[in-house]
């Protein structure tokens, strides 16, 4: 809710709502973004083959990201997350993930983004967004996580550079 300003204002802080227009409406009919780590309209756009295969069945796509895309082809979920670079992009990773695309995105959710600051993508680099805004450093510090939070619901609509 914390990105679409009209569902904050219809729902507040009822989440089971929320939830629920997202199943019903928000994903299907609208192709919203649910999580920081998945945007079905980037995963439609980014690839042509899905984007052929599912057009704007955006519930189709999702259950392609969970089923097929993420843990057996590695496929970005977002412009921000890519588990194909993550892993491409830190040799400790790849040794100790190889190709396991679901443990290696589960590692930065739980490690590689909050206590580490590790970049999950080309499009952007957590670091980088604190050191070029003093008014973020000063918000978050070291929040790897809150900060790529303000990046996913705010800094993209601000104009933000979320990498050099």
């Amino acid at each position: 809710m914390s990105r679409y300003a009209d569902l904050k204002n219809a729902f507040g802080t009822n989440f089971t709502a929320a939830v629920d227009h997202w199943l019903n409406h928000g994903l299907p009919n609208e192709g919203r973004r649910s999580s920081r780590e998945f945007d079905v309209q980037f995963y439609l756009s980014h690839y042509v083959d899905l984007k052929n295969a599912f057009g704007t069945n955006f519930t189709a796509a999702v259950n392609h990201w969970v089923t097929q895309g993420l843990p057996n082809e590695g496929r970005a979920g977002a412009n921000e997350v890519d588990v194909s670079y993550y892993l491409n992009n830190y040799s400790d990773l790849k040794t100790a993930f190889g190709t396991n695309y679901p443990n290696a995105i589960d590692h930065w959710l739980s490690q590689g983004l909050p206590d580490e600051g590790r970049r999950a993508s080309l499009e952007f680099d957590v670091r980088y967004y604190l050191a070029t805004y003093p008014d973020l450093q000063a918000a978050f510090g070291n929040n790897y996580s809150a900060a790529f939070d303000h990046w996913v619901t705010t800094g993209i609509s601000e104009g933000r550079k979320g990498a050099p």
